[in-house]
C-alpha cells in the first residue's frame, strides 16, 4: 500500500562511496522452507507432549536484511476451513535466519493428506505458497532443497531444533546464521 510517507520506505544498506555499492530492491525474500504437517513420536514445541499441536511451519529470510514481518500472515486451506495466523508487530527476521511456527502458537491446523500454505506480505501481496497432494509421512516434513530456493521434497527431520528451547511468533527476531530453537525477544525496527 503506498501511503507517500517513509512507512513505504524499504531500508536500504549503508553507503558505499568510493566503492561498488549493493542495492536492495522491493520487499524482502521472505519464502516458505519447511513444513511438518504430520507429527507423531516427537514433542517438536517442547511442551512436553508429542501430538498433533507439534505441527509446524518454517520460514527463511533470504534478503541482505532484517525483514519486519509485523502484519505478514500464514495461510492454510486445512479441509476449506481458511485459517489464518498474522505476526505480530516487531516481528523481525535477520538475513539468513530461520522462524518456526508451530500449531500452538499460531492456530494453524494442517491436513496431513493434503493442503495448502501460503505467506502473505503485509501489503497483501503473496510473498510464496505451497501445496502438497499427499502426507509426507509422520514425524517428516516437506522441505526445501537449498534452503529457500529449491524443489520442495518430503524428507525425514533433521531435528536441527534443540527440543528444550523454541521459538515462537512472540519471539520472532533471529539474527544472522542463528537456527530457529534458539529464544530472542521480539524488538521493534527502529
Amino acid at each position: 500500500v503506498d501511503t507517500d510517507s517513509a512507512a513505504d520506505w524499504w531500508p536500504q544498506p549503508d553507503p558505499s562511496p568510493g566503492r561498488a555499492g549493493s542495492r536492495t530492491v522491493g520487499p524482502p525474500r521472505v519464502l516458505l522452507n519447511e513444513i511438518l504437517p504430520a507429527p507423531r513420536a516427537v514433542d517438536w514445541d517442547g511442551s512436553g507432549t508429542a501430538d498433533h499441536t507439534d505441527e509446524w511451519i518454517e520460514i527463511v529470510n533470504r534478503s541482505s536484511g532484517t525483514a519486519d514481518l509485523g502484519g505478514w500472515r500464514l495461510e492454510n486451506d486445512g479441509a476449506g476451513h481458511g485459517w489464518s495466523h498474522r505476526l505480530p508487530e516487531g516481528s523481525r527476521l535477520g538475513p539468513g535466519a530461520y522462524l518456526v511456527l508451530y500449531r500452538q502458537s499460531s492456530g494453524l491446523a494442517l491436513v496431513n493428506g493434503g493442503d495448502t500454505v501460503r505467506l502473505r506480505r503485509d501489503d497483501g501481496m503473496l510473498a510464496d505458497e505451497h501445496a502438497w497432494p499427499t502426507s509426507p509421512g509422520y514425524d517428516r516434513s516437506w522441505s526445501r532443497t537449498g534452503d529457500g530456493d529449491g524443489a520442495w521434497l518430503a524428507v525425514v527431520c533433521a531435528q536441527r531444533l534443540q527440543l528444550g528451547d523454541r521459538l515462537d511468533a512472540q519471539d520472532a527476531v533471529v539474527g544472522e546464521g542463528e537456527e530457529a530453537g534458539e529464544r530472542h525477544d521480539a524488538a521493534p525496527l527502529g
